[in-house]
């Protein structure tokens, strides 16, 4: 099932990641679109937090309105330098991963920043394709573009997994087939062994009773002929 990351800062465009939210989910369905990960359990370590959620998740939308590369927290400082900072944090970790798509969403006329407008660790986001969502009354139509494009991105990326199927089929059937064969050969060399001994032993035993045979015969006494009977009968009566 597709799943998206709406990536947005709440102070540059909330209402509008509001709209773009329910027009996905509209196509997609609700469990597929992911927002609002800053709404994390009390005591959740967050990063885990992040990190398990775009685990689940093929495509990064990263929402930018007009102020989201210059906003400033209540030191002045601009948020984006802040390595703590959510939409930082967010960009950072899809950025790193090579099976997720993150795509530049502009919204209020925003423009795309330039490399070095952005920190170090953000600045391949100045190089992705973007896409706009304008307001009313192209709003729906940039919607219905951005769908479009992600369903192609989808169904190559599910078209590329099944291509990989038939090899890890393959593969795996040779491996199986390799061990099935040694096993099998395996199983002829002990029959043939056992064969072998057999033979062996019933050859031993052979001739272990035949020469028991022979010393029987020589150990017994040699029987009196009847000559020789006649004569000692002879003798005697003499």
């Amino acid at each position: 099932m597709p799943s998206i990351f709406i990536s947005y800062r709440r102070s540059d465009s909330q209402d509008v990641a509001g709209r773009i939210y329910d027009r996905l989910v509209q196509h997609f369905g609700k469990g597929s679109i992911f927002k609002d990960v800053d709404d994390i359990p009390p005591g959740v370590d967050f990063r885990q937090y992040l990190n398990d959620t775009l685990n689940q998740c093929q495509v990064v939308l990263a929402v930018m309105g007009a102020n989201w590369l210059s906003a400033l927290d209540d030191e002045g400082k601009r948020r984006l330098d802040n390595q703590s900072d959510w939409v930082r944090l967010e960009l950072e970790e899809a950025l790193k991963r090579q099976g997720v798509l993150v795509v530049p969403l502009l919204v209020s006329q925003a423009r795309m920043p330039r490399v070095d407008e952005l920190p170090e660790s953000l600045q391949d986001l100045a190089y992705r394709n973007y896409r706009e969502a304008r307001p009313d009354p192209d709003f729906h139509k940039d919607m219905s573009r951005l769908i479009e494009g992600l369903e192609q991105y989808f169904t190559k990326s599910k078209h590329l997994y099944l291509r990989q199927l038939p090899q890890r089929s393959a593969a795996s059937n040779s491996l199986t087939s390799f061990f099935m064969e040694n096993s099998e050969a395996a199983r002829n060399q002990r029959t043939l062994w056992a064969i072998i001994l057999s033979i062996c032993l019933l050859g031993a035993f052979a001739i272990g009773q035949l020469l028991q045979s022979n010393s029987e015969y020589q150990e017994e006494p040699a029987g009196e002929s009847s000559l020789e009977r006649y004569l000692r009968v002879t003798e005697g009566n003499d």
